[in-house]
């Protein structure tokens, strides 16, 4: 399983992003995702991304100063 990080900006935090997608190879970096499609909800400090049609829970990892907490 691969990971693939992108860095967005959500309101006044940033976070980054490890999206679980199986069409996106592991050297490659999340430009195709399109932000458009996914909604964004904190909950208990943790941001989750949903997709909108599909309604699929997309695992997120926080993301802070000192770098990514798993």
């Amino acid at each position: 399983m691969h990971r693939v990080c992108k860095k967005i900006l959500s309101i006044s935090r940033r976070y980054c992003f490890y999206f679980d997608l199986k069409f996106i190879q592991s050297n490659q970096f999340a430009t195709e995702i399109h932000m458009d499609n996914f909604l964004f909800y904190e909950l208990n400090e943790t941001l989750h991304v949903v997709q909108k049609e599909q309604q699929i829970n997309i695992t997120v990892f926080k993301y802070d100063k000192t770098g990514v907490s798993f």
